[in-house]
């Protein structure tokens, strides 16, 4: 199966920037098997630590860095080109950024509104605001209203379902 496609086709189970993105969005230097929970989390399906290494030692090699824990961060140069990236993400219309307030539709038609906050979990006003940094957090950032999210079942997951993104406030 391929692991990385440059051309993102369907049969792609992740990109490079889908590993950029993880290791901006975790805001710290993380190692190759939360990269790889995260993307399974986010992908529906699993994608392993030595998938994720694949790709750091082929194609993102010299652009992401690695500390004696065995951490990745984003190298300096990748750092700034991908925050450009993401500011042109953020900017399109109807695209979930951190200053969003976004409605999902989960397990049986449930709904909750969602924000983003840097500090721990709250609720206000109706609103559960999370961790930028959760998984849930990550899945949702840059997707687009009417998407659904899958993400992957297995043993230790059991508490996940699917999800919508209904609309951003």
């Amino acid at each position: 199966m391929v692991l990385f496609d440059d051309n993102e086709s369907n049969m792609t189970k992740f990109t490079a920037d889908d590993i950029l993105r993880v290791i901006l969005n975790a805001g710290r230097p993380i190692k190759a098997k939360e990269i790889a929970n995260t993307l399974s989390f986010n992908r529906g399906e699993e994608i392993t630590r030595r998938d994720v290494n694949s790709v750091i030692y082929g194609r993102l090699f010299g652009q992401v860095v690695q500390d004696k824990f065995f951490r990745w961060s984003l190298g300096s140069n990748s750092l700034e080109e991908f925050e450009s990236d993401r500011d042109d993400l953020d900017a399109q219309e109807n695209t979930v950024n951190l200053d969003s307030i976004v409605r999902i539709k989960y397990s049986r038609g449930n709904e909750l509104q969602i924000g983003f906050t840097k500090g721990e979990d709250s609720d206000k006003d109706n609103i559960k605001y999370i961790s930028r940094h959760s998984p849930l957090a990550i899945s949702i950032l840059g997707r687009k209203v009417g998407e659904w999210i899958d993400p992957p079942q297995s043993r230790k997951n059991k508490h996940l379902f699917s999800y919508e993104i209904l609309e951003i406030i």
